[in-house]
């Protein structure tokens, strides 16, 4: 084989080993007649094998002259030159194969790359451009300096460049520092670390925060502070964004903290502090494709939405405290969210809004809410509020002018709530209104099944009512769910404590399965006109006036009665009552039965049975005629139907 050739395939050989070594980003620091002692004898082999001797002296010659001269070149042993600043290396002419600035916070190692598009890339005085080749990158890498006085946009943004750039990364922020950002207003949408297409990210802030000081009333824009779009297997820990000029709870104008967007899945969001702002975690589909598999926890102040799910969002577990916020818990058309949220709304609509947007463009799938485990802590609202918003609404809106059927199952509420003054707004309630937001009136096929409410009410002297679900009060609920489909409505192991604070269900509406169990209700309770067999009681039940038969507690109360259930589905109805001489006295049945009941009674005074009779008897109730002189005691009984 000629020279020249062997020649020219030997100098091809060291540009591919040069090539492999540049690939080490990570290793130590090495020296130079290390790295060539290594490419001799890869070299050395490959010639013995081709058994050309006269080669082999000529290329170890020519090899040991290029060792010699990176030596000189990059200093004696040295194999990477070192560099206090980035500005330093910038400065320098070298030829080196690598650099290491020192600098703390943005220690890192760089690689020569001439055709890399990589963000995290430092072009020195001669044009040679350097990739950085560490694993962990942090803000300082890229410039920021996090005193909270330099704007840091610049920086940040080339991070998240990086980030993308790789499709993943361990991002370490600095300990305690504040990175300002948008010091200059940006225009209307602009995001900062939008991050997309990547997978397997660590991010810690350390303790940092990201303040943004622009005052949103004088510049009524929105902008993005962390966009993920379509991400796998993020970990975020210990995020803090701040607004520090504008701290009014406002749903149009302000920053989005973390927004996720379609197909992402396996997020983790610890420790998530954030004041100010239109949303914390926020979850929308722009696409066909869901976001899945969420975990969030938090501590928001003043935030409108500290969690909204618009759509998109499933297999979701947040738990949080948010005070002052507009809307504490937005999730629609969503499944299977575990929510532990403590709340002190600060806005005058509802602070947990669970709904279905019913679209006649989409399936029955899409127009659905479903396995939904909410724990409820409210310690009482931040400022008197407008008492149409509830606490808590499971509502049925539809998103087009078209109407189309909406399907929530599968609710489980669980409340720890002390609402404490009059004219509060209810805990619970259910609406239902068009795409307009009027009220609602017309059978749409919607399906409600399997509600179940649980837990503590200090309703104190609040007047207003405490639930109020399918009725149509103009107020705090909207709509009429007659002709749709509601049942399995379960109210399980619940105390609710408020003389002055009603409890109203239209039972009318619901089709089967209004079942109460180890339940306790001070206040009034409307149940409406019951539909047959729709009233289930188990013992330990207290709703107002009307308890279980283990209930009884001491006979002849005014208004007091106690129900059981029969054997064959219907219901008995049993209480004392005091009839007046010589005359008829009314009793009120505390549920309406479909027919006139059986009715019993009878009254033994002094030992003596006294000759009483139920008269005008009607489902709603009956009179007791005494005949006798005196004032008796009578026990009654109603069986019938519901």
């Amino acid at each position: 084989m000629p020279l020249e050739t062997e020649l020219d395939r030997q100098v091809a050989t060291e540009q591919e080993l040069r090539r492999d070594v540049d690939e080490l980003q990570n290793s130590i620091p090495v020296d130079a007649e290390g790295i060539y002692a290594d490419m001799i004898v890869a070299r050395n082999a490959a010639q013995t094998a081709a058994g050309d001797a006269t080669t082999q002296a000529t290329n170890a010659a020519a090899s040991a002259a290029a060792a010699a001269e990176s030596a000189a070149a990059i200093g004696a042993g040295a194999g990477v030159i070192l560099f206090p600043t980035a500005a330093a290396a910038i400065a320098a002419s070298i030829t080196a194969t690598r650099l290491r600035i020192e600098d703390e916070d943005a220690q890192a190692t760089y690689v020569y790359d001439p055709g890399t598009s990589s963000a995290a890339t430092i072009t020195i005085a001669n044009g040679r451009k350097y990739r950085n080749a560490e694993k962990v990158l942090t803000p300082k890498m890229f410039g920021a300096i996090g005193d909270g006085v330099a704007d840091d946009t610049a920086a940040l943004l080339a991070l998240a460049a990086e980030i993308n750039w790789r499709g993943g990364s361990r991002v370490e922020f600095g300990d305690s520092k504040t990175y300002k950002v948008w010091g200059t207003v940006p225009a209307n949408g602009a995001s900062l670390m939008a991050l997309s297409n990547i997978k397997k990210t660590r991010m810690n802030f350390n303790g940092s925060t990201i303040a943004v000081p622009i005052n949103f009333a004088t510049n009524a824009i929105t902008l993005y502070l962390m966009p993920l779009t379509n991400v796998e297997d993020v970990h975020i820990d210990h995020p803090n964004f701040v607004q520090t000029a504008y701290n009014a709870v406002d749903s149009a104008k302000g920053c989005q903290g973390i927004y996720i967007a379609d197909a992402s899945r396996g997020i983790e969001i610890h420790d998530y502090t954030q004041n100010g702002g239109v949303s914390g975690l926020s979850v929308v589909r722009f696409a066909r494709n869901r976001a899945r598999d969420i975990f969030m926890t938090g501590d928001f102040q003043n935030v409108y939405y500290p969690a909204v799910f618009q759509r998109n969002g499933d297999q979701v577990d947040v738990r949080y405290k948010a005070r002052g916020a507009g809307r504490a818990y937005f999730a629609y058309n969503v499944r299977q969210h575990t929510a532990i949220v403590d709340s002190q709304q600060d806005g005058p609509f509802d602070d947990c809004l669970l709904k279905v947007y019913a679209n006649n463009t989409e399936s029955n799938a899409e127009n659905t809410l479903s396995d939904i485990d909410l724990r409820y802590i409210n310690v009482g609202r931040a400022t008197a509020v407008n008492p149409g918003g509830s606490l808590i609404r499971i509502a049925m809106d539809q998103f087009t002018a078209t109407p189309a059927p909406g399907y929530i199952r599968n609710i489980k509420i669980v409340l720890d709530v002390d609402t404490g003054a009059p004219g509060q707004p209810a805990v619970i309630a259910t609406g239902k209104t068009l795409n307009n937001g009027s009220s609602d009136t017309v059978a749409r096929g919607h399906v409600i099944s399997n509600i179940e409410i649980s837990g503590y009410i200090n309703a104190g002297a609040q007047s207003t009512s405490c639930m109020e679900l399918f009725t149509n009060n103009g107020s705090s609920t909207t709509g009429d769910f007659s002709g749709d489909t509601v049942e399995g409505i379960t109210f399980r192991n619940l105390s609710q404590y408020g003389a002055t604070a009603p409890f109203n269900i239209n039972a009318a509406c619901i089709d089967r399965g209004l079942r109460f169990e180890n339940v306790y209700v001070e206040g009034a309770v409307g149940l409406g006109t019951l539909p047959q067999k729709l009233l289930d009681v188990s013992d330990n039940v207290t709703l107002g006036a009307i308890r279980s038969f283990n209930e009884v507690g001491t006979p002849g109360i005014a208004g007091y009665a106690a129900y059981r259930r029969l054997p064959n589905g219907g219901l008995e109805i049993w209480g004392l009552t005091t009839a007046a001489a010589s005359t008829n006295t009314a009793v009120a049945f505390p549920v309406a039965f479909t027919a006139v009941p059986t009715i019993t009674c009878s009254s033994t005074a002094g030992g003596t049975p006294s000759p009483v009779n139920a008269v005008s008897a009607a489902t709603s109730g009956f009179s007791i005629n005494n005949p006798g002189g005196s004032a008796v005691v009578v026990a009654w009984r109603a069986s019938g139907y519901i």
